[in-house]
């Protein structure tokens, strides 16, 4: 149940008596107090009503979400968007903290997923919400790395290959749709070829950054061509829902295999990197594993191991019934089931002959 507000306190100021005096002089101070002290609590509560902005609880700020589309995959260089090309992207669009509110940053970005293109979204707080004003490049007050506080992500698509893709920067269009605003651009201002390029545009719609995939036939020159509604699938904005991550079938993973065929000594093996280690000893050589699964994670590993040298496993290993033993003559193809649960890793290793 709420506490009611007891304020204005409308008590009126005390005051001793001669009699009460005389019988509170014989009481240790510090299990009394006379009027002048509870004057004083009175005052400094009428003061802090009177004069304190915010005594009373405020009601919780609402999120602002702050769009910047799919700008910053336009400028990225390399396989993936760097941090420096997002901040590039947010920065030449700019945007303002108002008191009050929260802002959320949404930016799409390129990404690798399972060996796939994606655009995936991200979302961030913004780490001077507490600082309202004017941000990006033209306010002279630009966003910095430190400033972002990831949120949570979505994919958007994916797509295999290495699309040829080419963006146009239409701006800002107000209420209009896109179809009806490139229908009114004077002539040539849009030229889409027929050469495999798939062509986006990037608009700022009722304040929102949105993009626009050109899906009508090509080629096509915008502002002599009627653009139609069905031309333009609307891929990045706030209206958008994620896409399913794609599961990879068994078939499309393929794991690395680490070769060693001059081993001896120690090695020192990272299981996060290769699926298989190929060994060939040319000398005595023992086996040191990094990486392996964490709490409640676990994978298979397997080596292939040759050579007339004592091969020395880690101690964790343990073998399974009927597993053999290392034999130099021949072919030793270890199968190993590593698993940690309740943060104790263990090992368990099935070795057969092969030829």
């Amino acid at each position: 149940m709420a506490t009611e507000n007891p304020f204005p306190l409308n008590i009126v100021t005390k005051q001793d008596t001669w009699e009460k005096l005389q019988i509170l002089q014989h009481i240790d101070p510090m299990f009394k107090y006379d009027a002048e002290e509870y004057n004083k609590i009175k005052q400094a509560l009428d003061y802090l009503y009177e004069n304190i902005v915010g005594a009373v609880p405020s009601t919780t700020p609402g999120y602002e979400l702050k769009y910047f589309g799919a700008g910053a995959v336009s400028i990225t260089v390399g396989p993936e968007t760097s941090m420096a090309e997002m901040l590039t992207h947010m920065n030449s669009i700019g945007f303002t903290v108002t008191a009050g509110r929260l802002i959320k940053l949404a930016i799409i970005v390129l990404r690798k997923i399972n060996g796939n293109n994606a655009w995936v979204e991200y979302y961030y707080n913004f780490k001077r919400n507490n600082t309202a004003g004017n941000y990006g490049t033209a306010a002279g007050n630009p966003v910095v790395s430190d400033d972002l506080i990831i949120s949570h992500d979505r994919l958007i698509k994916t797509f295999q290959g290495n699309e040829v893709s080419h963006f146009f920067n239409v701006g800002d269009i107000s209420s209009s749709s896109i179809e009806d605003y490139v229908n009114i651009v004077p002539d040539n201002t849009y030229v889409l070829l027929d050469n495999a390029t798939v062509y986006y545009f990037e608009c700022i719609k009722n304040g929102e950054n949105q993009t626009y995939k050109y899906v009508g036939y090509l080629p096509v020159t915008f502002g002599q061509a009627t653009a139609l509604v069905t031309d333009f699938d609307l891929i990045a904005g706030a209206a958008i829902p994620p896409a399913p991550i794609p599961t990879p079938t068994e078939q499309q993973i393929i794991g690395d295999i680490y070769n060693n065929v001059a081993a001896t000594g120690t090695l020192t093996l990272d299981l996060s990197l290769y699926a298989m280690f190929n060994i060939g000893m040319t000398g005595n050589t023992t086996i040191v594993e990094t990486n392996a699964p964490t709490t409640l994670k676990t994978f298979i590993r397997q080596y292939r191991v040759t050579g007339l040298h004592t091969f020395t496993r880690p101690g964790s290993w343990v073998a399974l019934p009927n597993s053999e033993a290392y034999d130099g003559t021949k072919i030793n193809l270890y199968t190993n089931l590593y698993f940690n649960i309740g943060g104790t890793l263990q090992v368990l290793f099935f070795n057969q002959y092969t030829t």
